[in-house]
């Protein structure tokens, strides 16, 4: 079974707690959780990423930025 490593902001913690909730949501691998509300990547967390990287995951999914994006812009201003 494929070691799952998922690094991110508060989708990833949320996500975690929305397949946690779900008893009979079967997910087929071994998953480990690393999220943090408000991330940004101007503002990594070092620990959190350093636990990420010891967990040596055979498919890790990294998912940052999204709190990067001031909230008055539209898409044409990025």
């Amino acid at each position: 079974m494929a070691k799952v490593v998922l690094f991110g902001d508060s989708y990833i913690k949320r996500l975690r707690f929305f397949c946690d909730e779900r008893k009979g949501l079967h997910v087929p691998h071994n998953v480990k959780w690393n999220g943090q509300g408000g991330l940004r990547t101007d503002r990594m967390n070092t620990d959190l990423y350093g636990k990420m990287l010891k967990k040596k995951g055979d498919i890790v999914i990294v998912a940052v930025g999204g709190n990067d994006i001031p909230l008055h812009h539209n898409p044409k201003r990025l």
